[in-house]
Parts: structure tokens; C-alpha cells; sequence
């Protein structure tokens, strides 16, 4: 079973940090987001497969362009691939006081609290997009 690449995944199995300058998402200014961007670009002949795409930052993404990693002068921080699909499940879902419990008794305190930071990190992003959908349906 192969797990579709979509931006919530991808985001996710990059831990929301850009692969090209490290920054997190938090540290984004103003108009730089997150973006997927693919290696090899797909008029090079890259494909969408997990193994040819990463998260960058908007800035990192505009200054890569439609350009091989060579010739941008631009280096990856970890080598992409398909995450592991338990990972990506806990990543894109709130866990229960139940679950909870169940979890840190069957796999430890550490597994809890990754998947804790991980719920977060969706939640705070959850929250970023309903604000600037606020924001521009106002205007």
C-alpha cells in the first residue's frame, strides 16, 4: 500500500521544516510559506513519488525554480523517501486521553510525546489557514 503524496504527508514527514535552509515553519516572515517542491522537476522528467519531492520554504522554492539541485547550487538536508504509514496516520490526527494512555504504555513516554509535537504542529497550521481565510474573505 502506497500512501499518496499530498502536502499534509509531505509537510508532516519533513517535520514542517524547510529541506533546503532548515527553517521552520514558525520562522516563516510575512509572505514565505511552505511549499512542495520537486527535485527533479517535472519537465526534466521528475515525478510526484515521494522519493523526487520535498518541503521548502516559498524563498527556497523561487530561487531553486525549474533547476536541478546542481545547477541551483543547492543542497537537500536529508535524503527524501516514502515515510513510514503508521507515521503518517499519527501525524494527521488528534490523539485521544485514551489513546493516550494506551500509547505510552504499549511504546513509552518518547513515542507520546513525538506524536503530541506532531498534533500540535497540525493544529497550529490548521489554525494559520483558517485566520488568512478569515482574512481575505474580508476584504
Amino acid at each position: 500500500f502506497r500512501r499518496q503524496v499530498t502536502n499534509t504527508f509531505l509537510f508532516a514527514r519533513d517535520e514542517y521544516t524547510c529541506q533546503y535552509c532548515g527553517r521552520h515553519r514558525r520562522e516563516l516572515r510575512g509572505r514565505q510559506f511552505l511549499t512542495r517542491d520537486h527535485v527533479t522537476p517535472v519537465s526534466q522528467g521528475g515525478n510526484n513519488g515521494w522519493e523526487n519531492v520535498v518541503t521548502a520554504c516559498s524563498s527556497c522554492n523561487n530561487r531553486k525554480g525549474n533547476h536541478t539541485l546542481a545547477r541551483a547550487g543547492m543542497f537537500l538536508r536529508s535524503v527524501p523517501g516514502e515515510p513510514n504509514h503508521v507515521h503518517l496516520v499519527w501525524a494527521v490526527r488528534r490523539v485521544t486521553v485514551t489513546q493516550a494512555r494506551w500509547i505510552g504504555m504499549f511504546y513509552g513516554e518518547d513515542a507520546l510525546a513525538l506524536l503530541t509535537d506532531i498534533t500540535s504542529e497540525l493544529q497550529i497550521e490548521a489554525e494559520g489557514v483558517w485566520a488568512r481565510f478569515q482574512a481575505s474573505s474580508q476584504v
